[in-house]
């Protein structure tokens, strides 16, 4: 193989790896400008609190369907919520964001979660 040729070998692979870095850019991008939009609803994913209640995902779920439907919810209608288990914590991850500020988002996990493990909530 003569040196031409191999500077022509180099210069494509160059090319591609170029490309492929530019377009991996492109992607990160994309992704970051989807990041909290969540089935058209956006959150702010930086404000994002996380919270562990002891118990089952399940019944976290429940909770957060009921905790909503009573009316005992301060939050404004563009929040998302996610649950996950918490498995060396025991219990289940309660992740929330959008909704309000940081402070406002911390504030209602803690009412969530005081209400789900005792069952009722301190008066303010």
């Amino acid at each position: 193989m003569t040196t031409k040729m191999r500077m022509q070998y180099f210069g494509m692979a160059l090319g591609v790896a170029v490309g492929v870095a530019g377009l991996s850019i492109l992607i990160a991008r994309r992704r970051a400008d989807w990041e909290g939009r969540f089935n058209g609803f956006e959150a702010d994913l930086d404000a994002e609190q996380t919270v562990i209640v002891r118990t089952t995902l399940e019944e976290a779920e429940a909770g957060w369907v009921n905790w909503c439907a009573s009316g005992h919810a301060r939050l404004k209608n563009n929040y998302a919520v996610r649950f996950e288990p918490a498995t060396a914590a025991g219990g289940t991850q309660v992740h929330l964001s959008g909704g309000g500020s940081k402070g406002t988002i911390r504030e209602e996990l803690r009412r969530y979660k005081q209400l789900l493990e005792t069952g009722e909530l301190s008066k303010e």
